[in-house]
């Protein structure tokens, strides 16, 4: 692909046929399977389309982050153009910045997640039913600075909004310590971030939080060679 062909703010449409979707034209079909989804999907449901705006496009990695600015486009509203189609062969995996859940959870079929509902005005209609099962399916940013780091992980707090409360996350990393905060200044100019992103799951019902979950990758690149990295910069700084 050449470079400028996919910018930044360009927007797209994702349409969904099962488990393959097509970005503007029917003459590519992808399959579901290179979508960053925060749950197991069995398929799309008929006549999903997503509107998708790009925030970053890295050609080289074929990885694209963006945000979904509507859920339900118009399915008649779609028209199979082959203008700009050379633009998506380079596309391997494609991320969201944050997916709305309830949105997300109407416009597909998950893989025998039992208990977990949509939200559907017919359902709050129903009296006497017994409560439903939900998710909290964000990406977030995390201040490093609120890293704790523990023996084998570290925890950080979110303030998640749907719940209208803060709930700290763990997420295991066997090369964590504790001694890790004192060089905290380090691990951010290693990272070259202060803030890293968190993909969390928070499962609750009306009354109680079932689990709270998340995966970072920023986490996971804290690993031995990043480690001994660090401390060669403190160590050296310390001496000279």
């Amino acid at each position: 692909m050449k470079t400028g062909q996919l910018a930044n703010l360009d927007e797209m449409l994702l349409v969904f046929q099962g488990t393959e979707f097509y970005i503007n034209t029917t003459g590519i079909l992808l399959t579901i399977d290179c979508i960053d989804l925060p749950l197991p999907v069995e398929e799309f449901k008929s006549g999903v389309v997503w509107k998708l705006r790009v925030n970053i496009y890295n050609e080289e990695e074929g990885e694209l982050l963006g945000e979904i600015i509507d859920y339900d486009f118009p399915i008649n509203k779609v028209t199979d153009t082959k203008q700009g189609s050379f633009y998506f062969y380079g596309i391997e995996r494609i991320k969201f910045r944050s997916l709305d859940t309830s949105s997300f959870l109407r416009s597909v079929i998950l893989k025998h997640q039992p208990g977990i509902e949509t939200k559907k005005k017919e359902d709050d209609k129903k009296e006497q039913a017994p409560p439903g099962e939900y998710v909290v399916l964000k990406t977030m940013k995390v201040p490093f600075g609120k890293i704790n780091f523990l023996f084998g992980s570290v925890s950080f707090p979110i303030f998640v909004e749907e719940l209208n409360q803060e709930i700290i996350f763990e997420i295991a990393n066997p090369d964590i310590r504790p001694e890790f905060a004192t060089i905290r200044d380090y691990f951010i100019k290693a990272l070259k971030k202060k803030l890293i992103s968190a993909n969390i799951t928070v499962k609750y019902t009306a009354s109680q939080i079932l689990s709270s979950t998340a995966k970072s990758e920023d986490i996971d690149s804290i690993n031995g060679h990043m480690i001994d990295s660090v401390r060669f910069e403190f160590v050296k700084r310390e001496i000279f």
